[in-house]
């Protein structure tokens, strides 16, 4: 068994202790549920507290070149920029070099593709048969 009781309330140990008098498939339930509301509510603020983080954050070495900030507000910090991702990198490449190619084409002069050709008609709107 557990080395030490987890504290139930009062309630809940009863329902518990009269479910085990006529054994169920839900007997341990109302136990299970305030246990587990207990440990979302409570194990990490009780760990912080705990002696065993108290001497891990002791020997705890900080990092050379690490320095306090003055405000431990997220908006006055000053974000940190990593580098940009190869996804991005490629996709400026490509933009660039779009650009370049749009600004060597002169739209003013008439290419290969450009003259009339005698075989297109032309519709004028009107249908004569």
């Amino acid at each position: 068994g557990a080395r030490r009781w987890i504290n139930i309330d009062g309630k809940t140990m009863d329902i518990t202790v009269k479910g085990l008098r006529h054994p169920h498939r839900y007997v341990l339930d109302a136990a299970q549920t305030h246990i587990y509301m207990l440990m979302k509510k409570d194990s990490y603020a009780r760990y912080l507290k705990s002696p065993i983080y108290k001497e891990m954050l002791a020997k705890a070495i900080e990092p050379q070149g690490t320095t306090k900030r003055s405000s431990g507000l997220p908006f006055m910090r000053r974000h940190l920029r990593s580098s940009p991702s190869p996804v991005i990198l490629r996709q400026l490449e490509e933009e660039a070099k779009a650009r370049e190619a749009a600004n060597t084409v002169d739209i003013t002069q008439p290419g290969p593709h450009t003259a009339p050709s005698p075989h297109l008609a032309v519709y004028t709107g009107t249908c004569v048969p």
